[in-house]
């Protein structure tokens, strides 16, 4: 407990603290729509973060909020507040998984128990960007949205290094990113069907290399051109295929009406 005064604040009770427990927090409450089964662990991490950091119990997992000391005023509230979180870890794993950690003692050994190794975790993603194509994908709804899925999920595992240097002017960090998206973009480029040609080699003369999204947009027009063109195409043909059959229809009856006179 900490003193304000004259008066004694209970952290449970301090809205702002991270012991506090709203009213409506229960051990039954869902923080993600989706139960991890054993895959999937990069896009259950980052729903959880974010459920978590919204809830301010983020320190309980993460390390940065450890178990007071047997003597402490705040230990009730942590226990509290690790067993609350324990129960909404639980209640979002698989009935197996949930077995399986059911006799941890707090929510952080649980968090940890199913961080996959960095290793392994990077070779999945790494391995993951080598082999995916466009295929029969769609440019501007598909093949974009599922590569920059696992660029994102590849940068919360294996974030750029930042530079803490007091007024530190030689830009690294920028320089750093700027080469690791014109390295993404050349990937993204490789990795289109043909029919692209043009486009792609307009992009690649761009200096400087412009942005993935910006040249997302021009493959984007692209890919509509050539679906408007398609179309125009097709109903051309058909337009012309019925044109056709109606001229024979129609020489068809011509010859049947000059048999009947």
């Amino acid at each position: 407990m900490e003193n304000s005064g004259n008066r004694i604040v209970d952290p449970s009770q301090d809205p702002i603290s991270s012991f506090y427990l709203h009213p409506f927090d229960s051990p039954s409450m869902k923080l993600v729509s989706e139960k991890f089964n054993g895959t999937g662990y990069g896009d259950w991490k980052r729903s959880m973060h974010i459920s978590l950091l919204a809830k301010n119990k983020l320190g309980f997992v993460d390390g940065s909020i450890i178990k007071p000391a047997p003597d402490s005023t705040s230990l009730k509230a942590w226990e509290r507040c690790n067993s609350m979180i324990i129960s909404w870890i639980l209640g979002v794993l698989d009935q197996n998984l949930a077995r399986s950690v059911l006799y941890f003692s707090t929510a952080r050994e649980i968090w940890e128990r199913y961080g996959a190794s960095y290793g392994t975790v990077l070779y999945t993603l790494e391995q993951s960007i080598n082999e995916i194509n466009q295929g029969e994908d769609d440019v501007s709804t598909t093949f974009y949205t599922k590569i920059k899925r696992l660029w994102d999920q590849l940068d919360d595992v294996d974030p750029l290094p930042m530079c803490h240097c007091a007024n530190c002017t030689c830009h690294i960090a920028q320089r750093m990113l700027k080469s690791q998206q014109d390295k993404r973009l050349v990937v993204f480029l490789m990795k289109l069907n043909d029919g692209f040609e043009v486009v792609r080699g307009t992009i690649l003369l761009m200096q400087p290399m412009p942005l993935i999204y910006h040249a997302y947009r021009l493959l984007m027009q692209e890919e509509k051109h050539k679906k408007l063109y398609k179309e125009h195409k097709e109903s051309s043909m058909n337009f012309s295929n019925e044109s056709m059959a109606l001229a024979v229809n129609r020489g068809r009856f011509q010859d049947r009406w000059n048999r009947s006179q």
